[in-house]
């Protein structure tokens, strides 16, 4: 655990961020009338977290990422995305768990996919 904390700082501070975010009472958010707003924050976090995990492991190496940290880039921010609603829906009395947002999370980790690729080519010239 020490280690992944050592390595993964900015991955650890931003997945602290989203629990706390995600538990937070929506009243504290501002409000906005463009429809698809909610998905796409929902997106970009997600994005965002598994960008950063790409960018701190390729920080810390040349080498080529395993095929099993490429599978974890997707799944971590995707099952955190999923605990996420899980836990809206069945830990707090004032928000609800949406599986398109579990989606929309999921797919946000996909996006990063070739982001982190590309990152990981880059890096590695």
């Amino acid at each position: 655990m020490k280690n992944i904390l050592k390595r993964y700082p900015l991955t650890t501070a931003l997945t602290v961020i989203i629990i706390v975010l995600s538990l937070m009472p929506t009243k504290s958010f501002p409000q906005t009338d463009f429809r698809m707003a909610d998905k796409s924050v929902h997106l970009l976090m997600y994005f965002c977290l598994a960008c950063i995990m790409w960018w701190e492991k390729c920080r810390s190496t040349k080498k080529h990422p395993t095929k099993a940290f490429v599978a974890y880039a997707v799944i971590f921010p995707s099952l955190l995305g999923i605990i996420m609603e899980l836990a809206q829906a069945y830990m707090t009395t004032y928000r609800g768990g949406d599986w398109a947002d579990a989606v929309a999370n999921t797919l946000g980790a996909l996006l990063a996919l070739p982001a982190g690729l590309i990152l990981a080519r880059k890096r590695k010239e």
